[in-house]
């Protein structure tokens, strides 16, 4: 699975401008929301917006998009 500092690095090699401590602060929101989940595959239900983050900064987008794919779960959840 990959790790949250891996697309906190690719993202800082394209944006050092950017702030990715609001990646990593919806990260954790989102890891805390969804804590012991699991998908029928039996891997953290963490593992697929990780890499759709992945994907994400592989397009080289703004911070703006990461935090909205961490907490769009979790804020449905909540009916925020």
């Amino acid at each position: 699975m990959i790790r949250i500092t891996d697309i906190l690095d690719k993202i800082y090699d394209y944006n050092p401008g950017g702030d990715p401590d609001i990646i990593d602060r919806a990260y954790i929101y989102s890891a805390k929301a969804h804590e012991g989940q699991v998908r029928l595959s039996g891997e953290p239900y963490l593992s697929h917006p990780l890499e759709v983050a992945n994907i994400l900064a592989d397009m080289r987008l703004d911070v703006q998009p990461f935090c909205m794919m961490s907490l769009k779960i979790p804020l449905q959840q909540e009916k925020i």
